[in-house]
């Protein structure tokens, strides 16, 4: 079963990206992620970002598909900064499903829309 302990370094392209506006007027960005860990291989999401360009709030949902054909599933929240002119740093945390445990997350990472690319790590807390 799929299990980490140490700190998971990930990586992943943005393959579409939709902004669109809530009822409520807000700016809201959806952009799906398909990428790998060491620790929990190939993976898809969406994050799904509230605010403008400056900073805001993300939620993120996803699954992972491991070599061992485990069960992960996995869900963060936290917010972002602009940190240059195409890229976002996000922080916050969050929770993965296996079939073995629940586990805990600290996630920092960063946006580059240049390059098309969400990259990071996840902190065990």
């Amino acid at each position: 079963m799929t299990n980490a302990q140490a700190i998971v370094d990930f990586t992943s392209r943005c393959t579409s990206i939709t902004v669109s506006r809530s009822p409520g007027g807000n700016l809201v960005t959806q952009i799906n992620v398909e990428g790998e860990s060491k620790a929990f291989g190939p993976f898809a999401g969406t994050v799904t970002v509230t605010g403008g360009n400056k900073g805001g709030s993300w939620r993120y949902e996803a699954f992972a598909m491991p070599a061992d054909n485990s069960r992960v599933v996995g869900s963060a929240e936290g917010s972002y900064e602009s940190v240059g002119q195409t890229r976002w740093r996000t922080v916050g945390s969050g929770s993965i499903a296996t079939d073995a445990a629940i586990q805990h997350w600290g996630l920092d990472a960063e946006f580059d829309f240049a390059k098309h690319s969400w990259n990071g790590r996840l902190i065990p807390i």
